[in-house]
């Protein structure tokens, strides 16, 4: 799916936010490693996106 890391993506991304709920819809339907390994990020990063989603109950997420 994708080619580059997570970070690059993001940080060349002209809607991060977009990219951020794309990971986290992708985390929900396939789970933690599955998604790092897909997006090219650690599973740390994953977690803490998908606990955020989690917390605010929001589709989509806020640049923190």
């Amino acid at each position: 799916m994708f080619t580059l890391k997570y970070y690059e993506l993001y940080r060349n991304s002209k809607d991060p936010v977009q990219y951020r709920g794309m990971l986290v819809e992708y985390a929900l339907k396939y789970g933690i490693n599955p998604t790092a390994r897909e997006f090219k990020t650690t599973p740390k990063t994953v977690r803490k996106w998908v606990e955020r989603y989690k917390a605010e109950k929001k589709p989509v997420l806020q640049i923190v």
